[in-house]
């Protein structure tokens, strides 16, 4: 079911399915961080290229910016959160809307220090 979601085309309907379920109660932005992963990778051996992260970050910020505001959904952080590693980590650092990464298991080795590297 879950890699039929991205042949489908329906990463961005679940990802504000799941928003909404926020945008509804949060009104101060402040604070919030979204950390998106894949769901149609999760237990896949799918990845997300850092194109198709930056597709849908930067969709989920054009829905944040109907809902909550244009400035606050820019100055929310997004984070990418599908395995990333120290191999792949470098290909996300242009992405102008993926602002880092929540790190998995990759964050108890040490390649961990080069993932951080890698946004600087």
């Amino acid at each position: 079911m879950n890699s039929s979601l991205k042949q489908a085309g329906k990463t961005l309907e679940v990802c504000t399915r799941q928003l909404k379920a926020v945008t509804d109660l949060v009104k101060d932005w402040t604070n919030i961080v979204v950390a998106y992963e894949p769901v149609w990778a999760i237990g896949t051996g799918l990845a997300a290229t850092a194109d198709d992260a930056q597709d849908i970050h930067h969709q989920i910020r054009e829905y944040l910016a109907t809902v909550i505001g244009k400035e606050q959904a820019e100055a929310t952080r997004i984070l990418y959160g599908g395995s990333a590693n120290a191999k792949n980590a470098g290909s996300f650092k242009d992405k102008v809307d993926v602002d880092g990464f929540l790190v998995g298991g990759a964050s108890l080795k040490p390649e961990f220090v080069e993932i951080i590297k890698s946004r600087q």
